[in-house]
């Protein structure tokens, strides 16, 4: 058995020891390591998904340990911890992707918000005037994203500082959504996940399969002058 199954099993078997002994009290660092450890195996399963037999789960470990014979051999537990996973994870992506069409389902009921044909709305909060950029432009713009539920991942707000892009390089999302405003306009963008960062999701804020909800101001666009548009 290799090292990393070996650590992964004894700190699940710390993890399942201090459920059945739900009063000890920490009386040393090593109780101490024991209970951190055991509360980040914890963890870690419930992020995934994973629901387990406690009984069944700490005869695992302890046969494991102990040298004992195994209920199931090496190459079947791999496969079925792999499809446990893999089952979570589908599990989990068919959860965000109903959540992303009910909250889309709700959009397009509010009054005042617009809709492109690649799948990207948009609500007018305050029309400007003159130039438009386009796709390719460099734009200075204010801006807050937030998730569906609410949460806020970016606002350039709160840092004070406008941000300086390239069209070019942003999520598509914006990239249809920008080039409608003219300068000193704000709108709020209703992004799908096919628009912003799909079924990966962007880094840790943002999960797989996430709506995004940008308000963006657009304050300058750089360079040879925009064509105006009527």
């Amino acid at each position: 058995m290799n090292i990393n199954k070996v650590g992964f099993l004894a700190m699940a078997f710390t993890c399942t020891a201090l459920s059945i002994t739900q009063a000890q009290i920490l009386k040393s660092n090593t109780d101490s390591v024991s209970y951190a450890l055991g509360k980040d195996v914890g963890s870690s399963l419930a992020s995934n998904g994973i629901a387990i037999n406690t009984e069944s789960f700490l005869q695992g470990v302890n046969d494991a340990i102990h040298g004992k014979d195994e209920l199931i051999g090496e190459e079947e537990g791999i496969r079925i911890i792999k499809g446990a996973f893999a089952k979570a994870a589908e599990e989990r992506i068919n959860v965000l992707k109903k959540e992303e069409t009910t909250f889309f389902d709700a959009i397009q009921k509010k009054t005042g918000v617009q809709h492109l044909q690649d799948g990207l709305y948009y609500e007018i909060i305050q029309e400007g005037s003159g130039a438009k950029p386009t796709s390719d432009s460099q734009v200075t713009v204010h801006y807050k994203g937030s998730l569906a539920n609410g949460k806020v991942f970016d606002n350039s707000y709160e840092r004070g500082e406008p941000l300086n892009i390239d069209l070019s390089s942003v999520i598509r999302g914006w990239q249809l959504g920008i080039p409608l405003m003219a300068s000193g306009a704000k709108y709020k963008l209703y992004i799908p996940s096919k628009l912003g960062y799909g079924e990966r999701g962007g880094g840790t804020d943002i999960p797989p399969y996430s709506p995004l909800i940008f308000e963006i101001e657009l304050l300058e666009i750089h360079g040879e002058e925009a064509p105006v548009t009527l």
